[in-house]
């Protein structure tokens, strides 16, 4: 699987994660839960930058999780633990299909929906095996 771009978004509806707010302000209630990761990048070079007013705006209006830590590198063992709580692999070339239970499942089985939005993907449904 080729390594992600520096700005990988996912927007996982419906995924439930803990959350800080973001300023003492009570947080209103969401019926869905958008994680963003922004990869490669600092704390400090995404959060307050006035050059991503939409993404700071949801942190202001919803809410932010501050403590999220890499387990391992490079990235794809850490997108393994996000979505099935182990690491699978930390090789980006892996190219076969997850078994292991994972999030999507869970949220499948309960009527839930989701939806992963990635950046610099070769094409649309791409699944990671060739280009």
């Amino acid at each position: 699987m080729p390594k992600f771009a520096c700005f990988v978004r996912i927007a996982t509806c419906c995924l439930l994660v803990g959350s800080a707010p973001a300023s003492t302000q009570t947080v209103p209630p969401s019926s869905h839960v958008f994680l963003l990761v922004e990869e490669n990048h600092s704390y400090s070079s995404v959060i307050g930058n006035s050059s991503m007013p939409y993404l700071n705006s949801l942190v202001k209006k919803y809410g932010l999780a501050t403590q999220f830590y890499a387990n391992t590198h490079p990235s794809i063992g850490n997108y393994f633990m996000m979505t099935t709580g182990q690491i699978i692999t930390n090789n980006d070339s892996m190219c076969s299909a997850v078994t292991q239970d994972n999030i999507v499942r869970h949220l499948l089985t309960a009527g839930k929906t989701w939806k992963s939005y990635a950046e610099s993907l070769p094409s649309i449904g791409y699944t990671g095996c060739g280009v």
